[in-house]
């Protein structure tokens, strides 16, 4: 395997790789790990060669998914971003989608890094800036949101919500936004609430998405409007939704915890 992977200099393939590799055990993992730091060495080099800011931030993109979503490189990604800041960023807005994503994972794995104090600092100042597009301000809003969520705080994660909602109403990100407002709704008994942000979650979508993540909220939302109940008319096995209607049950548990310490407060 590591002769053939010697042959290879796109960094795509080599992470590419590095997921399948890491999926054979624990034998693998240094074939893993020398896979992954050449990857990494690749797309840096793609980067620091791409001749306009969209292919750059592309490329620098794709690395940062890898390294947040299967490699779990936080403090590596925060050390790409630390070496971004020293450039001239006026340039990469214009790439658009791409360089939203891109900052919404930087968050994500500064908070990852202890760092949430930087990290709301980088929220602030791009959510602040009267040039960032609506877009923008919803990728980076969801961020912090997940964020919020991940350390048992749904209520102030709903707040962050509203705005991405605001912003952006059928932006994808938006999707999870208007999940959350109506299991919200769901909770204090707001029925049509409820309903209205529910259906507004396939309307960021347009269809039944297709990546596994957003099939997932696309998944919820419906059972919500299903009243919490399985149904074989869903385009969802029964299996995936009795195990998301048992994620949802706690995620109303974990908003009644939010609720009861928010009284005490």
């Amino acid at each position: 395997v590591e002769g053939l992977l010697a042959g290879i200099d796109d960094y795509d393939l080599l992470l590419e790789a590095c997921r399948q590799i890491g999926l054979a055990g624990e034998e693998f993992i240094p074939l893993r790990d020398r896979t992954r730091d050449r990857a990494v060495a690749a797309a840096l080099k793609a980067f620091e060669n791409a001749t306009t800011p969209g292919q750059a931030v592309t490329i620098l993109c794709r690395l940062t998914r890898r390294q947040s979503n299967e490699l779990q490189q936080h403090r590596e990604i925060v050390a790409i971003w630390h070496q971004m800041q020293k450039r001239d960023l006026a340039a990469f807005p214009a790439a658009g989608a791409v360089w939203w994503e891109y900052l919404g994972l930087v968050f994500g794995s500064l908070c990852r890094s202890e760092r949430a104090g930087e990290a709301m600092q980088m929220y602030k100042a791009w959510v602040g800036d009267p040039a960032t597009p609506p877009e923008g301000k919803a990728v980076l809003g969801a961020a912090q949101a997940l964020w919020l969520l991940s350390v048992d705080a749904p209520l102030p994660a709903c707040e962050v919500f509203e705005s991405v909602v605001r912003e952006a109403p059928t932006h994808p990100s938006a999707a999870l936004a208007h999940y959350w407002l109506a299991l919200s709704h769901h909770y204090y008994g707001r029925a049509d609430l409820a309903r209205h942000e529910a259906l507004a979650v396939r309307r960021c979508y347009g269809r039944v998405p297709a990546l596994h993540k957003d099939r997932i909220v696309d998944c919820r939302a419906l059972l919500l409007l299903g009243g919490m109940r399985e149904d074989p008319a869903l385009p969802y096995d029964l299996e995936l939704q009795r195990k998301l209607l048992n994620g949802i049950r706690m995620e109303l548990e974990q908003f009644a915890r939010s609720v009861a310490r928010n009284s005490a407060n």
